[in-house]
């Protein structure tokens, strides 16, 4: 079938493909022209072209002329807590003052505790009068270090980012005292245990609010805090399952564009009263949706992001796949009621998937089924396979579908699906885009195959691999295979290898060598795990000698 193509700036391009092509693998043909990361819509005639269907299922005809839309790929972020690292870690001596007005440390990782208040001072130095943004994130600044930034603060200050250190009510106390008028505050992922003057630090001019995994957070100060902050445009409280009915606080804020609240179970009078209310909403993070008039509110809205966990109603889930969103990422919690009837019962989802107009989706759920993920196809960024006891294989499906890993970038299997190496070598090879992989399992002796041929896989094809985690999961010749695979890993970033052999460590052919080549081949190494002191140390002699940014999280 020959078609025409035009593009928004009026250029033309035939094509030829077969009637039987899906729509989403031509989208993403014209996508990979692009020298960008982008995704494509098709339309006819002002009409979009369902993704998941064929091209003979949507009525066109030899030499049809076929709209391209250039869109933005926007994979979900990330969502941690305070136990996890969420940036990169960067040396003491990469803090990028940009001119008189920025000044970033985000990241900035030290071993020790004195060195970390030596940074502490340097930073107050680099402080000008005209300094508009403070970026702290991820330093585990001890609360002397951050009382010792923070006194010299200036009035000019606009931007705060310091989630992920160790605040205390003094901390607290000294922002109070310094009477800034941020636009930004991210206090989140830390420990303090008196909040209460957080409503203080807060003016009308608050547009984007960090509260995520405070637990002392209570629910009288999170809703003086809103009440200050009228044109907040952003709040982030991931992990804040305690506030009850203050939620509907949130209500009040008509002008916000972004809601994460991921983990936080919110009644259905707090969603709709703030779905209802928050019509600017843009980029949604929740969980828990279990009302059909949630999912219909939802569809109101003109969404670019919507992340949402739903409880597992087949109705919920067909509905919540055709909101109109640019990112889609579902999450199912139990799924027990779908496991007899796995493909009769997701069938109308199917279907709403192959419509939705999404452009990056990602599906996360006990039951992964081979015919969501091909209705999906190369939209697919994010796969994982939830912790439950029963047969299904993640890798199994998505190695007879390879199309739709082209651009996958996190791949989490079940902790109780077999790993067929065979099954690993395909899926590596259909996923040059892989960044995550999570092939762990939770019983030292439950994998049976070795998968030396699969992890070979991984470091021939996946070279933006960054987090790969195969605990359990056993290799013949665990130290020559890595040897080999790591050549492909140079941006690998945390690497499990716990229970991944079957005898004792000493008896892995050339182990004591396995150490050097990973260092250098993976220059950017920060984590290596494995559960046998004597091996942890030799490990960690060869990378902190030669890596001043690896070690344990500080958090």
């Amino acid at each position: 079938m020959k078609l025409s193509f035009r593009t928004m700036d009026g250029t033309l391009l035939d094509a030829n493909f077969e009637a039987s092509d899906f729509v989403y693998d031509v989208a993403h043909q014209l996508a990979t022209q692009k020298s960008q990361q982008v995704s494509v819509r098709l339309t006819s005639q002002g009409t979009l072209l369902p993704p998941g269907c064929r091209l003979e299922e949507c009525g066109l005809k030899e030499e049809d002329l076929i709209d391209v839309v250039f869109v933005a790929w926007m994979p979900p972020a990330k969502v941690a807590n305070s136990l996890h690292e969420v940036l990169p870690r960067r040396m003491p001596d990469d803090l990028d003052v940009g001119g008189v007005t920025v000044l970033d440390a985000s990241g900035i990782f030290v071993r020790s505790a004195s060195r970390r208040e030596e940074i502490a001072q340097e930073l107050t130095s680099k402080m000008r009068p005209s300094l508009m943004v403070l970026d702290v994130r991820q330093c585990a600044f001890s609360p002397l270090s951050l009382l010792a930034i923070f006194q010299c603060l200036p009035e000019a200050l606009e931007e705060l980012w310091a989630s992920r250190n160790h605040f205390d009510a003094e901390v607290l106390g000294c922002l109070k005292q310094k009477s800034l008028r941020l636009k930004v505050l991210d206090i989140g992922y830390n420990e303090c245990n008196d909040l209460r003057q957080l409503p203080e630090l807060l003016t009308e001019q608050m547009e984007q609010l960090i509260l995520g995994d405070l637990e002392k957070l209570k629910a009288p100060t999170f809703e003086a805090a809103l009440a200050k902050c009228p044109r907040l445009k952003s709040l982030e409280i991931h992990f804040n399952n305690r506030l009850g009915k203050s939620y509907l606080a949130i209500a009040q804020c008509s002008e916000l564009r972004k809601l994460l609240a991921q983990y936080v179970h919110f009644s259905e009078e707090a969603l709709q009263q703030i779905l209802e209310s928050c019509q600017q909403l843009e980029h949604v993070v929740l969980k828990g949706i279990n009302d059909l008039s949630t999912v219909q509110r939802l569809k109101k809205l003109n969404l670019k992001v919507l992340q949402a966990s739903l409880t597992p109603n087949h109705q919920i889930l067909a509905e919540i796949s055709t909101v109109q969103s640019d990112t889609l990422m579902i999450g199912i919690d139990f799924l027990e009621a779908l496991e007899e009837h796995k493909l009769e019962d997701l069938s109308s989802t199917v279907e709403a998937l192959k419509m939705s107009p999404a452009t990056c989706i990602a599906w996360s759920a006990e039951a992964v089924n081979i015919a969501v993920l091909q209705a999906i196809g190369p939209r697919l960024c994010e796969v994982s396979g939830a912790c439950n006891n029963t047969s299904d294989s993640v890798l199994s499906d998505l190695a007879q579908i390879p199309a739709s890993c082209a651009n996958l970038i996190s791949l989490s299997v079940n902790y109780y699906e077999q790993i067929d190496p065979k099954d690993l070598v395909k899926v590596a090879a259909a996923c040059p885009m892989l960044r995550d992989l999570h092939l762990n399992a939770d019983d030292c002796d439950f994998q049976r195959a070795f998968i030396d041929e699969g992890v070979l896989a991984l470091g021939q094809h996946c070279h933006m691999l960054q987090h790969l985690d195969m605990y359990d999961r056993v290799m013949a010749d665990l130290a020559i295979t890595l040897m080999k695979a790591c050549e492909g890993w140079p941006l690998l970033r945390y690497l499990c290898l716990a229970n991944c052999t079957r005898g004792d460590w000493e008896s892995v052919s050339k182990i004591h060598e396995l150490p050097a080549v990973l260092a250098g081949n993976c220059g950017k190494l920060e984590t290596v795990v494995i559960y046998d002191d004597k091996m942890n140390r030799l490990f960690d002699t060869e990378f902190e000698s030669r890596f001043a940014l690896y070690g344990p999280s500080l958090l």
